[in-house]
Formats: C-alpha cells, structure tokens, sequence
C-alpha cells in the first residue's frame, strides 16, 4: 500500500508567557557576554586606542582653525596662479601662491581671494599642529589672513570624516560589540599611518 508522503505535525505556538521568558533568556545572555567582553584587556585597550585617535584628529581640525605653532620660512621664488575672475580694479583673483622655500621644501597656499602678492624677501609663516606637526596653514605677515596648505587637504578631511564615524560609533555603542570595536580600530589606525606619512 503506497502512502503520501509525510506531512510535519502542527506547530504549536508559544505562549506569551513563554515568549516572555526566551526573550528574557537572550537579553541576559547578551548583557552577560557583554559583561564578559568588557573585562578583557583587548576592550579597554582598543577603546584607549580609539579614543586617544579621536582627540588627535580633534587636536588637528582645532590647530586648523587658529591655535597653531606658527613657524617663519624665507621663500627664494614666488609663483602666483591666477584664476579667471578679474575684480572690478582689473586684478585677476589668485588662486594658488606656489611658494619654494629656502628649506628645501614647496608650499602651496589655496588663496582664492584679489590679493597683492607677496614679496620674495618678506617671511612667510606656516602652522603646524602640536602633536602630529602636520603642516597645515600659512600666512604672508603675523597679524595676516591665513590660507590653507593644499597638502593639508587630504589630513583635514581625513580627520573630520573619521572624528564623524567616531561620533556615530560611540553614540550607537558600536565600541560594545567585538567585531564593530575591531573594525573601528582599524579604521582609526589606518587613518593615522596615513595622516602621519601625508
């Protein structure tokens, strides 16, 4: 005698009661796995870690906008690139101000702005943050308006992308979680190896 084939018994649905008690079950097994992993070492040094990056990138976004460790340069050629505005007084707008100077070094300021430029014999000042010593801004006088460095682009935005992610990590507790903390961490450690060989 041939028989159909085999049909599952009829599932029988949790209670609420039980339903209850599972999820209970779970939330304590987490809260403890949880518990677990923040006693390890490996949860307090990456977070260290993630947290000392997050203040360098802060410390160097900061140095960007003023409180910098201005140092003077001599320049031995000036070379102003000019764009393709022209003021009402008939001046070109200065784009970039491509600066050799005496140390060996080519700095790049982004102007963008109806400037006089500048002399060869004049100083000119560039900004440097204090921990990393990123160069960052420049300026022609003292008391003068600052520019930043073209080869700052990349470090500032690298800083302000990452300062970001940190944010997001932290607030959405991503740090808690072992898989999101190692991501994070080599997120940042990646971030600094590039902004430190920049």
């Amino acid at each position: 005698m041939n028989q159909g084939p085999r049909r599952r018994p009829k599932r029988v649905p949790f209670t609420q009661e039980e339903v209850d008690t599972i999820i209970t079950y779970k939330q304590r097994k987490k809260d403890l796995q949880l518990l677990r992993f923040k006693r390890t070492w490996q949860y307090k040094a990456l977070n260290l870690f993630n947290i000392a990056c997050f203040f360098i990138y802060v410390e160097v976004v900061c140095c960007f906008l003023e409180p910098a460790n201005f140092e003077a340069h001599y320049a031995y050629n000036i070379l102003p690139h000019h764009g393709d505005k022209i003021s009402k007084a008939g001046k070109p707008i200065v784009d970039e101000i491509e600066i050799h100077a005496c140390d060996g070094r080519q700095y790049v300021f982004v102007v963008r702005d109806f400037i006089e430029i500048p002399d060869k014999d004049k100083k000119f000042y560039v900004s440097r943050d204090f921990l990393l010593g990123k160069r960052l801004t420049g300026k022609f006088e003292p008391e003068g308006r600052s520019y930043r460095l073209f080869a700052a682009s990349s470090v500032l935005f690298f800083s302000m992308f990452i300062i970001v992610i940190s944010i997001v990590a932290f607030i959405y507790d991503l740090n808690e979680n072992p898989h999101s903390l190692n991501g994070l961490t080599i997120v940042n450690g990646l971030t600094l190896m590039a902004i430190a060989f920049f």
